[in-house]
């Protein structure tokens, strides 16, 4: 006889969700969690209703706006004398109109998301005593479900105003309207709706601090840093078009991260990802429905994958040795009031006041670059915009002529670089080349040289429909320290370097000795370059100086190259660690003198190396200096060998030219009053900032003797502006 199997143990018997069963002892508690859902679902229903009529509303405003545009394109035509002021007029309308669209929107109840899902698993997935099955169970349930409802209600309930009009008026998926959330999220909640922190910029700094020849540079580094995510940030202007470019590494895939060694930070990001120069297709608004002809005439950021340095241009200007990512680009022609002050516009995409420029058609257009909130601040001294941060100031590709410069900062700082071009290429139209801005674009500066794989991912993930970024190799050649050369040079990058002994990659270079050698005679002196550039030899230098003035540089300064041999400097030895070593062409054996040109050359070379590394003038010495003082430690050393370079004597006429020509300040000899003068300024501003009088007395004696001023009576200074601090 065949036994009946039990009701129980029937499956057509218990419900099931998928592959999984649900025994009799949950099937109440189940079917009752799912009543509590579907009511859930009705409640929300009901809130979807609310929010069809304020879309109806939206849908009306979007009327009004498109009205209002069409009126601005015939007003544009009609008269162009009062296009100005309507534009002006239409944005001032749109953001009235914008904020009762805010209005609308947000008398409906957001709801976070994070908050959604904890009451869905609070609901469904409550534990009981003794039974932990149950409970895991019920929170795979409910988040299977909240996962599929989550799509319908995100839209309505998570996302803010500005977002909200794009769903209205368009259809995405779930995922970007998310992505927009984080977006708008990053930028307003986070900002707390304050003005970003001034920073100190370029201002004046672009002035030599030696007076004796003029910077021909452009780059610039800021000081003044502010600390923000994994890194800080700061002003930075690069020049791209000098003759020692900034050269980049490409992050072009947002999945994949590797480690990137000598990294300055992720300096530059872009709208789209960069494709390759055959491969382009417009992406961006406005370039959509370009012709093949037009195409060429679209703004465009190049990569050079070959030279690892950027361009701004036009993409018919670019081949295949280039890889490319659209962009627009705005003309910078600022008109100043009366005052010196740039009139300001409030553009709702920007949600800043930001600066007027002028267009080729002579109409005044926003300048995307954001200065501050305060709505009523219809003008600027552009000297003062010193806000940089989230929502102010930015970056930009500055193109005027042949010179290229990316300028990361505020409107002052940008400010500066337009004067500057503006003086120095007179005539010559300026152009801005925008650069994807914002709070999760902001140029990151590094703390180490190391960019790991979790802080680029926190970078460029934080909103996952941007662009792409570039980061700034660090190869020192950046550098605010160049001038206008006489002298050539020409670069060489070779493997004749000295290894870190564990990853194996080029040693670091300490930077803090200058150590002088001649070559001795060849009769073909390209012989010294070949040597140089084959590792073979395990001899180099980082400059090498020939007698027409030429320099010829090997790898950077960076590196650790074979020039000084057994040495010590200031009892330490292994001076090719800390020491950038500078051949000159010739022998000086018996007090020959190198060539004019070569001192020269010299003093050319000099100049921004010890400025930039911060050298002191003792720190310059010779490889004569540096193995004598080796061999004195060392007497039983026989293999090191005596060396000549240089001269006794022409090194002291060397070491003379240097101090008179770099080191020393022009002496001041002011009158009687004006040393009273100074002495009392000096005195006061110490006093003001210390309150200490004797401290004071003391810095204005030794301060005015550094200039060979000598200091009035300090008493009778001290009696002079005791009433006035």
């Amino acid at each position: 006889m065949e036994n009946k199997p039990k009701e129980s143990e029937d499956p057509k018997n218990n419900p099931t969700i998928g592959d999984i069963n649900i025994n009799d002892s949950l099937r109440e508690q189940f079917l009752e969690l799912k009543a509590n859902f579907e009511q859930k679902k009705e409640d929300y229903q009901k809130e979807l209703i609310e929010i069809g009529k304020i879309k109806e509303k939206i849908e009306q405003l979007a009327k009004e706006i498109e009205e209002l545009e069409k009126i601005e394109v015939v007003q544009i035509e009609e008269n162009k004398t009062k296009e100005e002021k309507r534009v002006i007029e239409t944005i001032e309308e749109e953001s009235k109109i914008e904020e009762v669209v805010e209005q609308a929107i947000n008398s409906v109840e957001e709801e976070n998301e994070q908050i959604i899902e904890e009451k869905f698993l609070e609901e469904l997935g409550k534990e009981t005593k003794g039974e932990p099955i149950r409970s895991n169970f019920l929170k795979k349930v409910g988040s299977i479900l909240y996962k599929q409802f989550k799509r319908k209600i995100i839209k309505y309930l998570v996302l803010p105003a500005s977002v909200a009009i794009t769903i209205a008026l368009s259809y995405e998926s779930p995922q970007n309207y998310y992505e927009m959330f984080q977006n708008w999220k990053e930028r307003h909640i986070e900002k707390k709706d304050v003005d970003d922190p001034n920073i100190t910029g370029i201002n004046n700094l672009y002035n030599d601090s030696t007076n004796v020849v003029e910077k021909s540079t452009y780059d610039f580094l800021g000081k003044d840093t502010i600390n923000y995510k994994s890194g800080y940030y700061m002003t930075s202007v690069f020049d791209l078009s000098d003759r020692t470019p900034p050269r980049f590494k490409l992050i072009n895939d947002r999945q994949n991260y590797n480690k990137i060694d000598s990294a300055a930070g992720i300096t530059t990001s872009l709208f789209e990802n960069f494709c390759k120069f055959k491969d382009f297709k417009p992406k961006l608004k406005g370039h959509l429905e370009k012709s093949d002809e037009e195409i060429g005439d679209i703004p465009m950021i190049g990569y050079n994958t070959k030279t690892r340095t950027i361009h701004a241009g036009h993409y018919k200007e670019f081949n295949e040795d280039w890889l490319v990512s659209e962009t627009y680009e705005i003309p910078l022609n600022f008109k100043l009031n009366e005052d010196g002050t740039v009139n300001l516009i409030y553009p709702h995409s920007t949600m800043r006041m930001v600066p007027l420029t002028t267009n080729e058609n002579g109409a005044q257009i926003p300048f995307p670059i954001g200065i501050t909130r305060d709505k009523t601040m219809k003008k600027i001294d552009p000297h003062k915009a010193n806000t940089f941060g989230v929502l102010e100031g930015g970056k930009v590709i500055m193109v005027c002529g042949d010179k290229q410069l990316q300028v990361n900062g505020s409107f002052a700082d940008m400010f500066c670089v337009y004067e500057r071009l503006q003086k120095e290429y007179k005539g010559i139209p300026i152009q801005a080349y925008l650069l994807d801005n914002g709070s999760y674009n902001l140029p990151i500066w590094n703390k180490d040289d190391v960019l790991t794989p979790k802080e680029i991912k926190e970078h460029l993930m934080r909103h996952r429909g941007g662009g792409t970024a570039l980061v700034l190799i660090n190869d020192e050649r950046i550098s605010p320290y160049e001038y206008k050369n006489k002298y050539k040079e020409f670069e060489h990058y070779t493997k004749n370097f000295t290894p870190d002994s564990i990853t194996g990659k080029p040693a670091k270079n300490e930077k803090s000795v200058i150590v002088l050698h001649h070559t001795g005679n060849y009769a073909d002196p390209s012989l010294v370059i070949r040597q140089f550039q084959d590792s073979a030899f395990e001899n180099s230098a980082h400059i090498y100086i020939m007698k027409d003035g030429t320099r010829h540089l090997f790898n950077t300064d960076n590196y650790v190259l074979a020039h000084a041999g057994k040495s010590d400097f200031n009892n330490r030895n292994k001076v090719n660690y800390f020491s950038i070593g500078i051949e000159l062409e010739g022998d000086t054996k018996n007090a020959h003198q190198f060539t004019v040109a070569q001192l020269e050359s010299l003093l050319e070379c000099l100049r921004p190396r010890l400025e930039k590394y911060n050298i002191p003038f003792e720190n310059i010495t010779t490889h004569k200096i540096i193995r004598d003082n080796y061999m004195k430690k060392h007497p039983n050393d026989k293999k090191a060998e005596k060396k000549y370079d240089l001269d006794d004597q022409v090194w002291k006429q060397i070491q003379n030219l240097i101090q008179k020509k770099i080191y020393e300040r022009k002496n001041i000899k002011p009158t009687k009053n004006a040393t009273k003068m100074i002495s009392a300024l000096t005195y006061q501003e110490l006093y003001r900032k210390t309150n200490n009088k004797n401290y004071a007395k003391n810095q204005t004696k030794s301060i005015l003797a550094k200039y060979k001023i000598k200091s009035d009576n300090i008493n009778n200074v001290t009696n002079r502006v005791r009433n006035t601090i």
